[in-house]
């Protein structure tokens, strides 16, 4: 891997960096940052090992001011690490230690650093300004940026301008105002991005500007413009997605909508366009991301094209999973060492078993292979471990040792929503819905990683099946408005017509019914059984089980419907086939939901749910091997 700068030569004071090289991704981007505020570094560039590499380090331990420990299992387990916190301890330096993840110390290190105040990366909100006193460095400016260094500063940057109304009617100009602050607010709340505000981005108001020189003047990479124009009762928005540098369009659209609509209308479609646009830039700056550095220039096309993908398919615009993993195992054929494909790879085999796009034959030995080959390049990798405890979890059905990888990242990121959300799946698929509300009481407080639509759309499902309707009813409203396209969509709608059926209010329900089959009918027929037939259109129901075939199905969506229209033994055979299938719904809500009880009473159910506790793995000498107690998980 490339090294971001060379280590500090001169007489001023320095700060000496100790890690592993297996940490060296993490690492590097810590003491880029460092450096960038001004902190001179020496830290390990790659000396050959022996005499030579001793009496450097030596020298170098020496001649620091501080010395900057990052703590890992790769770290604590590294020969070189430890000779080095040894020689500074012996020397009497002030070691800073920095926690990558949470690990346990040896004793005699616990002992040699309880004085210390140590620092935890994932945990701590002030983490980097207490870094920087750490080092004695609390307010100092950063290091003069080169032309280069500020253009790569502001790439995560955008201006929204003023929509232009291009018709004379004074309501369409309120609707492009109000679009565009909308816009503006939305793409505010995602915390990778800089926002210009409103009163430096309206002012260009007018036509005819240059893009570079708005860009320019505002310090921004991307600019968001667009257009309302009216027809009648009908009003057309247009968006555009403009690189500032060269006046590149990287994303175009247009909606239809009904100005009767209003400002519900306006709401929603602003949310839709942040977050399209917001996913666009993403991966148009991904292009010169840092992740790419060293990598073959071919894999990297390869893996930029399927990225590419997956937002069209994320994001409502296209693309399809068959392309997505076709560019992920060109990458790393072209390159094996390239990690973040394999990632990827596992990811995509998950959720098309997930949506009934591929059988747990196919899918579960691909993920394995994908996700062992990203272990063996990022071991202690965050999101390779949490993806690591998704296989276990939905592909393996290996409870509890999902339950104490996810108990081990909980400590890493304690506000992370997704972990607590499948550790909520675990209990469900136990029976413990009182275990689950009460866990999920404050999640709208944890974090979702910009990915606000499909964690609600997650705590939604499971609130659900818990029977707090309500409570799902108002995840999949928020949700709703901020996706209008995409699988995600589809899924949220029919979670949320779940929710109002239950809760009594069909007619609203029908309207979400309804939408979801002009949406989803195309991939998923047999998610819209069970919705026609409780929303009182047995006609429609019937129909679509006869006229569909079903290849690849969600076996769980087939039972649901089968159940709805009183057939109960090809309910029973699309239980079972579920059941050996691991299907996520299905096992989740078989001990718990109440739409199961009109045959619980059944011999059958009973089968079934003997035949589910046979499919799950247990661990317990998993649990003895890593030494971690029944109590701790």
């Amino acid at each position: 891997m490339e090294t971001p700068f060379p280590a500090y030569r001169g007489d001023e004071p320095y700060v000496f960096v100790c890690y592993a090289h297996g940490d060296s991704a993490e690492v590097y981007l810590e003491i880029e940052w460092l450096h960038d505020q001004g902190i001179d570094l020496w830290y390990d560039e790659g000396i050959s090992a022996g005499k030579v590499w001793r009496a450097e380090i030596a020298k170098a331990i020496q001649g620091a001011s501080k010395f900057l420990y990052y703590i890992s299992a790769a770290s604590l387990a590294s020969e070189h690490c430890n000779r080095e916190v040894d020689y500074a301890l012996n020397k009497g330096f002030e070691i800073v230690p920095v926690y990558l993840e949470e690990v346990d110390l040896t004793p005699e290190l616990d002992l040699a650093l309880n004085r210390v105040q140590a620092l935890h990366r994932d945990q701590d909100a002030s983490y980097q300004q207490h870094l920087l006193n750490a080092l004695g460095h609390p307010g100092q400016p950063a290091r003069a940026k080169t032309n280069d260094q500020i253009g790569l500063a502001t790439m995560h940057s955008i201006a929204i301008l003023p929509f232009i109304n291009m018709s004379i009617d004074d309501e369409t100009g309120f609707l492009a105002e109000g679009l565009s602050e909308d816009i503006l607010d939305n793409l505010a709340q995602y915390e990778n991005i800089m926002v210009a505000s409103r009163s430096a981005s309206f002012q260009f108001s007018d036509r005819g500007y240059n893009p570079s020189v708005v860009g320019e003047k505002l310090k921004v990479a991307y600019l968001l413009e667009g257009s309302v124009r009216q027809r009648g009762d009908d009003v057309r928005i247009t968006a555009q997605l403009i690189r500032t540098e060269d006046g590149f369009q990287v994303w175009s659209k247009s909606y239809e909508r009904k100005l009767a609509d209003g400002f519900e209308m306006q709401t929603t479609l602003a949310a839709s366009i942040a977050y399209v646009a917001h996913g666009k830039l993403d991966i148009d700056l991904f292009k010169n991301d840092k992740r790419l550095v060293g990598i073959d220039p071919i894999a990297a096309e390869h893996y930029i094209n399927a990225m590419d993908e997956y937002f069209n398919i994320r994001l409502g615009e296209g693309g399809d999973f068959e392309t997505l993993v076709r560019f992920l195992k060109s990458a790393v054929e072209v390159d094996a060492n390239f990690y973040t494909p394999y990632f990827f790879l596992t990811t995509a085999y998950y959720q098309r078993h997930r949506y009934g796009m591929l059988s747990l034959r196919e899918a579960r030995p691909a993920a394995h292979e994908a996700i062992n080959s990203a272990i063996a390049l990022a071991p202690h990798n965050f999101q390779t471990q949490f993806q690591l405890a998704t296989v276990h979890l939905h592909l393996d059905l290996d409870y509890a040792r999902a339950q104490a990888e996810l108990r081990q990242l909980l400590k890493r990121r304690p506000k992370f929503g997704l972990i607590h959300l499948r550790l909520a799946r675990i209990e469900l698929r136990e029976g413990r819905t009182s275990e689950i509300l009460s866990q999920l009481a404050n999640a709208s407080q944890l974090e979702a990683d910009n990915e606000q639509a499909l964690y609600l759309s997650n705590l939604a499902w499971i609130l659900c099946v818990a029977k707090d309707y309500e409570g799902a009813l108002e995840a999949t409203t928020v949700a709703l408005k901020l996706v209008l396209g995409s699988p995600d969509r589809v899924e949220i709608m029919r979670t949320h017509a779940t929710s109002l059926i239950h809760l009594g209010r069909t007619d609203e329900a029908r309207l979400f019914v309804d939408e979801g089959w002009r949406l989803g009918r195309s991939t998923s027929p047999e998610n819209y059984i069970a919705l026609f037939a409780n929303i009182g259109d047995m006609e429609k129901s019937k129909k679509i089980s006869i006229d569909s075939h079903f290849d690849l199905v969600n076996h769980y969506a087939l039972a649901m419907g089968y159940l709805a229209l009183k057939d109960f033994d090809n309910t029973f055979k699309s239980i079972h086939a579920g059941i050996e299938n691991h299907d996520q719904h299905l096992l989740e809500s078989m001990l718990v939901a109440e739409w199961w009880n009109p045959i619980r009473d059944d011999p059958r159910f009973e089968e079934m749910l003997e035949l589910l506790d046979s499919k799950v793995t247990h661990t317990e000498q998993y649990l003895r091997d890593n030494e971690i107690e029944q109590g701790d998980q």
